[in-house]
C-alpha cells in the first residue's frame, strides 16, 4: 500500500473557526521513485490516472498524482476512498463528489507542494510560490486600493492577495479567470474579509510554508 508521507498531519489548525474543515498538505518528491509513482497510480481512480497520464512531463504527473493521494487520504476520514469516487464537473471545471452534495473538496498544487481542504461546507483553498508581482497582471486582478497596498508594502504580499482571491473564487465554484478578479476585493488587512454584502458569509485562513503563501476559504 503507498504510503503518503507527511500528510496524516494537518498542515495548520483551524479547528477555533471551522472544527469540521479538514487541510492537509503533502510534499511529492517520493514520487520521483519509479515504484512509489506506480504504486500510488494503481491506488486511485482511473479518472485520477487518466488526467495524470494525460500530462506531458513527470513534475506535472507528480503534482497531479500527488494531489489524489492527499484527495484520498482526507477522504479516510469520511471511511471513503479516492478510488471508489465518481465526479461530476461543473461548468468552470471544478470537480465534485457523485453522490456525496455535502462534502467538499478542493485541492491545489505549486512547486512540489500538494495542499487539500475537505469538509461540510462550500471551500477553496489555494498555495502559490512567492513571486514578485507582474504590474501588467496586478492591473487586471486588483483593485485601486490593493494596488495602493503593494505599492506601500513588500513586493511579496501580490501572492497574498492573489491566494485569497483565488481561494474565494474556487470556494464559490467560479470561474478563475482573471477578468473576474477586479469584482473582488479583498481588505489588505488582517484578518482578511470581503468587502461588499458577502464579507459576513465568506471567512479565511492564511498559512505559508517557505518560500510559499496559501489561503484557505470557506463560506457559512
Amino acid at each position: 500500500m503507498t504510503q503518503v508521507p507527511c500528510a496524516a498531519a494537518p498542515l495548520y489548525n483551524v479547528q477555533k473557526q471551522s472544527p469540521s474543515i479538514q487541510v492537509k498538505a503533502l510534499h511529492v518528491k517520493f514520487l520521483n521513485k519509479n515504484s512509489a509513482f506506480k504504486d500510488a497510480l494503481g491506488s486511485l481512480s482511473p479518472y485520477r490516472q487518466k488526467k495524470t497520464l494525460h500530462l506531458l512531463y513527470r513534475r506535472d504527473q507528480n503534482l497531479c498524482l500527488g494531489t489524489g493521494l492527499l484527495l484520498d487520504n482526507l477522504l479516510q476520514t469520511y471511511d471513503l476512498r479516492e478510488k471508489d469516487m465518481k465526479y461530476i464537473i461543473n461548468e468552470y471545471g471544478k470537480p465534485c463528489l457523485y453522490g456525496f452534495p455535502n462534502l467538499h473538496f478542493n485541492l491545489s498544487q505549486a512547486g512540489s507542494y500538494v495542499v487539500g481542504a475537505i469538509g461540510p461546507v462550500a471551500l477553496g483553498i489555494d498555495i502559490e510560490q512567492v513571486r514578485l508581482y507582474d504590474w501588467d497582471i496586478a492591473s487586471r486582478c486588483m483593485s485601486e486600493a490593493e494596488l495602493a497596498y503593494l505599492h506601500s508594502k513588500r513586493p511579496e504580499e501580490f501572492t497574498r492577495l492573489w491566494t485569497l482571491k483565488k481561494s474565494y473564487r474556487k470556494a464559490i465554484g467560479a470561474s478563475l479567470g482573471e477578468r473576474f478578479f477586479p469584482a473582488l476585493e479583498i481588505a489588505p488587512e488582517k484578518p482578511p474579509h470581503l468587502y461588499g454584502e458577502k464579507e459576513n458569509n465568506c471567512f479565511f485562513w492564511e498559512f505559508d510554508q517557505p518560500g510559499y503563501r496559501g489561503a484557505l476559504c470557506w463560506t457559512s
